[in-house]
């Protein structure tokens, strides 16, 4: 059997796409961008009024953006779904958004030998004693008291 995807043949099936946003903490006040990969069609609809935090939601790239205005630490969870309507397709993904006055790059620190990571704070924020509090204990990371950095013991194995 023979498929000729010019003359309409062969298997079509909806591209799964996600947004790597998903694994990211976002510092309340600072802005935030959210775009599906792979872009897999030319409309998105979501079931999330992404506007009451400040955010907007384009409907031809999937793209959220803007500057969250809420003033605790939240998440928001949201489906989107994208269309091929040429070829009536449809594919779905979670998007989940997650802002604190703390945010390290990564909700999930991998954490190597020698590994850093520092946060980035709220808008105007300023913080002073951090102190990590983990159980069970971990007594190959710590943290920078002046200002948040993880860090793992570079003999860590």
């Amino acid at each position: 059997m023979t498929a000729c995807c010019a003359c309409g043949g062969g298997l079509r099936k909806p591209m799964p796409f996600s947004f790597p946003a998903s694994v990211k903490m976002f510092p309340l006040g600072l802005e935030v961008l959210a775009f599906p990969e792979p872009r897999t069609a030319g409309e998105y609809t979501t079931d999330c009024a992404l506007h009451s935090l400040n955010l907007s939601f384009n409907g031809s790239t999937g793209e959220v953006g803007g500057i969250p205005s809420s003033a605790e630490s939240k998440e928001q969870r949201c489906m989107v779904t994208a269309y091929d309507r040429a070829h009536g397709l449809e594919s779905t993904a979670e998007l989940v958004l997650s802002f604190a006055d703390i945010a390290y790059p990564q909700k999930a620190f991998l954490a190597k030998s020698g590994a850093t990571m520092m946060p980035t704070l709220s808008s105007g924020a300023t913080f002073s004693s951090f102190a990590l509090r983990c159980t069970p204990d971990l007594p190959w990371l710590h943290i920078s008291d002046t200002d948040g950095t993880l860090q793992v013991d570079s003999n860590a194995s």
